[in-house]
């Protein structure tokens, strides 16, 4: 009966641990981010009038987020839209905690869903291998326990929007590729999959740099390694001959859209140096040194990187220790890219410039690339042994992946965090005052609390835009 049934029971689970997500979410507070972004602020106002960051280009001039368009442009038009088609059934400040937890759990459940189609090689999401392949890694996802380490989904909605988002997107690029890779077939999209391909890789570059950075590393090597795969095999050619053979033997979608998306991350990063908030107070050196710091502290400050660490590395020696096959072999090779992916990606971070909220350069958000790399695994391989172990071997194994998601369950706690800044958006909203002083010990709509009500100026035309306030008002924390 429960076999018959498992893939209704594991259906339930995924569900119920989102529905439970988005509760977390709707009861985090609005970070100090969103006003400056949806209305925009004047900082961020050139780079809404030049997408592709010319004045860059043709000028040198420096100013906000040159390559970050396409994140200000979606976090923008999202935000001036979901709250006020919210607002036909709820309180205008409802609406917009509603539409951040809806932002949130629709990006959470696409990257574990695409997750899932990378770890059992399907996107039929209602056959029980993907909802399996979700549900193992759906405890890694943290609103609150171990989120300032291991968090994909961030706190603040900004970064859910600036780097969980296009990392989800760049997944969704990449997963036709790594699947015909994989399977060892040749590749062919269709023409509308084409035309998707298309606009993601001339959208995403004008995401941030972590998008550009992945691809400047996995996009290049993906193309020497193949060029190299039929270099050696046409070894009776000579040595010119076989350079451009080996060229034109690499698959056209590969070689098209790779190249395509070089050239557009490498521009990205190019016009990102002029990025006003990228400041290079400190020497790169020193940056350098503070790198390991910073490692340690992300690995150490919290229980979730250690466990899952943990738990891959258990995986790795079974699959290591196993009976030799070719989806064993296929498992330890992509172990062994990560770990050359993680190193040289963390060697590159300093080179990002220096922000003083990252003092020590690593923070989950900048370490999310590698963090989605670890769950991954951790999903593969843990699918894979549960596929491959047998009777009383498999119950104990079970056992052990059974307790590792009780424990990340447990840690993510229910969050009641925003009562206080509901409250006080309540008190401007019905205040008859022109500048409101609040008596309420939390900070609305910042990362601080407001000392100077000109400091409010933003955020009150945000407020105006969704309707919580009928007329322009000022306020700051008393």
């Amino acid at each position: 009966m429960i076999k018959r049934n498992i893939k209704f029971l594991l259906l339930l689970l995924f569900l119920a641990d989102t529905g439970y997500s988005f509760n977390q979410h709707y009861h985090v507070n609005l970070d100090g981010d969103m006003a400056w972004i949806i209305v925009p602020a004047t900082g961020y106002q050139q780079v809404r009038k030049d997408p592709l960051g010319l004045e860059v280009l043709l000028n040198n001039k420096t100013y906000a987020s040159p390559n970050r368009y396409c994140a200000h442009w979606t976090m923008s038009q999202y935000f001036k839209n979901a709250p006020k088609i919210i607002q036909l059934i709820f309180s205008p400040i409802n609406s917009v905690y509603i539409a951040c937890a809806l932002a949130k759990t629709s990006i959470q459940v696409l990257i574990i869903c695409l997750l899932a189609a990378f770890i059992c090689a399907t996107t039929r999401i209602f056959k029980k291998e993907f909802l399996l392949a979700a549900l193992i890694i759906t405890p890694l996802f943290q609103a609150s326990g171990y989120t300032r380490t291991l968090g994909v989904i961030d706190l603040a909605t900004t970064y859910t929007f600036f780097y969980a988002l296009p990392l989800g997107l760049l997944l969704c690029f990449f997963y036709p590729f790594y699947k015909a890779t994989t399977n060892g077939r040749q590749l062919n999209l269709s023409i509308y999959h084409n035309v998707f391909l298309l606009l993601l890789l001339l959208l995403l570059p004008l995401n941030g740099p972590l998008v550009s950075a992945v691809v400047l590393l996995v996009c290049p090597t993906a193309l020497l390694y193949m060029w190299f795969h039929h270099f050696k095999a046409s070894s009776h050619l000579p040595f010119f001959q076989r350079t451009i053979s080996a060229i034109t033997k690499i698959n056209g979608s590969y070689l098209f859209f790779f190249i395509i998306f070089i050239v557009l991350c490498l521009y990205s990063l190019y016009i990102g140096r002029n990025d006003a908030e990228n400041l290079n107070t400190i020497p790169l050196l020193e940056r350098y040194r503070r790198l390991p710091l910073g490692l340690f502290n992300l690995m150490t400050n919290e229980f979730g990187f250690p466990l899952l660490l943990s738990v891959i590395a258990l995986n790795s020696i079974i699959i290591y220790k196993s009976q030799p096959t070719k989806e064993r072999l296929l498992i330890l090779n992509i172990l062994k890219l990560i770990g050359i992916f993680a190193t040289i990606y963390i060697l590159l971070l300093p080179l990002g410039g220096y922000r003083p909220y990252r003092p020590n350069i690593i923070r989950q958000d900048t370490f999310m690339p590698i963090t989605l790399c670890l769950m991954f695994f951790y999903g593969l391989s843990t699918y894979y042994l549960l596929k491959q172990l047998k009777s009383k071997a498999k119950t104990v194994y079970a056992s052990v992946i059974i307790l590792a998601s009780v424990i990340f369950t447990l840690a993510d706690r229910p969050i009641h965090g925003n009562d206080c800044e509901k409250e006080a958006l309540r008190e401007i909203s019905q205040s008859t005052k022109k500048i409101v002083p609040l008596d309420c010990n939390c900070s609305v709509m910042s990362w601080n609390k407001i000392s100077n009500y000109e400091d409010s100026k933003w955020n009150t035309n945000l407020l105006l835009h969704w309707g919580i306030i009928k007329e322009e008002k000022y306020y700051y924390n008393k």
